[in-house]
């Protein structure tokens, strides 16, 4: 399933398009139709924090927070009524102006760090953008332990611990 704008209609539309094949299933049209009035009133929510995020820029708690409402969205949906949006992060970044790429890091926080983890670490966010590009949870939290430790200080440091930590060695 895509999420897109109808052709001719204004940009904040959004629709759902899907294989005629399954839209012919009772009681599809319905499910559809309440799938996409949620998804519009959720992205409203998200945009207010996303407002809030261009406020406190180095909250990583906020980014946390709106990963995790975007992914219980989309998790809920496919346990409901099995719906898998293809294209979440491109319709995400129209619908929430944030660059796909910045998604990507907001919706792997919630999968790598607990909230609590999030706020006893009281790291920024810039901190977190670059933990997250450890491959290796187990590397990762070990940086996160150095960081905390103050054995890394700078996000310099971080990138040398992660090219380290996600070097993979010749067979």
């Amino acid at each position: 399933m895509l999420i897109k704008t109808p052709t001719g209609a204004n940009q904040t539309a959004r629709t759902f398009v899907v294989n005629v094949s399954d839209s012919l299933k009772p009681g599809f049209y319905e499910q559809i139709r309440a799938a996409e009035k949620e998804y519009g009133e959720q992205v409203e929510k998200w945009q207010r924090l996303v407002i809030r995020l261009k406020k406190e820029r180095s909250s990583a708690l906020l980014r946390w927070e709106l990963g995790a409402k975007i992914k219980g969205f989309f998790d809920a949906l496919r346990a409901k009524s099995s719906f898998v949006v293809t294209n979440k992060l491109e319709a995400l970044a129209h619908d929430l102006g944030v660059s796909e790429s910045a998604l990507g890091y907001i919706l792997r926080m919630p999968e790598r760090f607990t909230k609590v983890e999030v706020e006893k670490s009281k790291l920024k966010w810039s901190k977190f953008q670059e933990i997250l590009d450890i491959r290796d949870d187990a590397k990762m939290r070990d940086c996160v332990k150095l960081i905390l430790a103050g054995r890394i200080l700078l996000d310099d440091d971080i990138r040398a611990f992660k090219r380290k930590a996600n070097r993979r060695d010749p067979p």
